[in-house]
């Protein structure tokens, strides 16, 4: 309600600065008295609380020419904020439907009457008009090129994306390499559009060109190891991830355990997550859950027990103490087992009710991995939680 207020008395007065100065320039008294009639027409609608009404006279009686195109785009800009765009489309096709409005201008109308249909959702149009102010543009080139940008990351056209990041890259010298990355992931991984070992493994490669640390492009380089059975390069990767990105030790530890299944190395597994335990990365929950399934794999569930019970003193935890209580289930009978199968059921559910990603950026939280965080629309600042 505070926008639409200052919305209004900009119109009003815009609208009265604009009569006033017609009535100057003009000497026809006719044109003059419909001119004011229609802004106390306006001004009516305004004090009996029908703004609708009375922006659509202000609108009307406020003609685009060169001293009034300023105003126009701001308040194109305040409907597209408030989100009734299809009041900023209007206003926004108005500007540039006129015949003497200077190049910088009709790109800024270009861009505003783009950003109104990305707004409305209808991308192609978007797409359209950004192209032509970045063709017939000069001054807010960069500026289209980012807006067309984010369309393509939209329309997930990942070809287009890469096209523009990379002339973005090469004519203003900002740094696109993580997106680019991250752009070559979304080519690989897009089901629309099958590929080939050899293009998977092309792609990859440029992915990891652009940005060698990309989590994402070491996953997939990972995973493709995995599936030519060449499971010592997959481990040795994944160790180097996680030395790389260990916020990432829940996505990785189920594939490194994986891993270690396949080389029938259980002893491995055991020794390599203890050696962390204690450690900078001690404090990781789903690290001490995994040591005790290790330890209660090979040394049984007592000594799991009593290894979970040490860390829980200094790392309490939602999983550890979840996971402590299935243990001692195991040990237990009749009634008290039943008990301890009930505490670690709901405690399961109070953890999948948590979020288990958030955005270092924007604060955005969820329970799916997103590579390009949905609201801030940046590449990789989405990691996991820290139970």
């Amino acid at each position: 309600m505070y926008l639409l207020g200052i919305l209004l008395l900009v119109l009003a007065v815009g609208v009265g600065w604009f009569c006033g100065r017609q009535s100057q320039r003009h000497k026809n008294y006719r044109n003059q008295n419909i001119l004011a009639k229609d802004y106390f027409v306006g001004l009516n609608y305004l004090l009996n609380e029908q703004p609708d009404a009375a922006i659509d006279i202000f609108i009307r009686l406020l003609t685009v020419d060169s001293n009034t195109v300023e105003m126009h785009m701001t308040l194109g800009s305040l409907f597209r904020r408030r989100g009734e765009t299809d009041r900023a489309i209007r206003i926004h096709q108005n500007i540039i439907a006129r015949p003497n409005l200077s190049k910088e201008l009709r790109e800024q109308a270009l861009q505003a009457l783009g950003r109104d249909y990305m707004a409305a959702g209808v991308f192609d149009r978007a797409e359209r008009l950004f192209l032509e102010a970045v063709e017939s543009g000069t001054t807010h080139r960069e500026q289209s090129l980012h807006y067309l940008l984010d369309v393509y990351e939209r329309e997930k056209d990942w070809f287009s994306a890469l096209e523009i990041a990379q002339k973005l890259q090469k004519q203003t010298n900002e740094n696109k390499s993580q997106a680019i990355a991250y752009y070559y992931c979304e080519v690989i991984e897009d089901p629309r559009h099958p590929l080939s070992v050899a293009q998977n493994h092309h792609y990859l490669e440029l992915a990891l060109q652009a940005d060698k640390y990309n989590i994402r492009a070491g996953l997939l380089k990972a995973k493709y190891f995995v599936q030519e059975q060449e499971y010592k390069s997959a481990l040795k990767l994944y160790k180097q991830l996680l030395k790389q990105q260990p916020s990432f030790f829940p996505e990785i530890v189920p594939l490194l355990e994986n891993v270690y299944q396949q080389l029938n190395d259980a002893k491995g597994l055991l020794n390599y997550l203890y050696k962390y335990v204690g450690a900078e990365h001690g404090s990781q929950p789903l690290l001490t859950v995994s040591v005790a399934q290790q330890l209660q794999l090979l040394h049984g569930t007592q000594v799991a027990l009593d290894f979970l019970t040490e860390q829980l003193q200094d790392y309490p935890s939602l999983p550890g103490i979840e996971y402590l209580v299935t243990l001692r289930s195991q040990i237990l009978q009749g009634q008290e087992r039943q008990q301890m199968i009930f505490l670690a059921t709901t405690m399961r559910r109070l953890m999948v009710r948590k979020a288990q990603y958030l955005c270092e950026h924007c604060g955005f939280s969820g329970e799916k991995l997103h590579w390009l965080c949905p609201s801030c629309r940046r590449w990789g600042t989405i990691k996991p939680v820290p139970v």
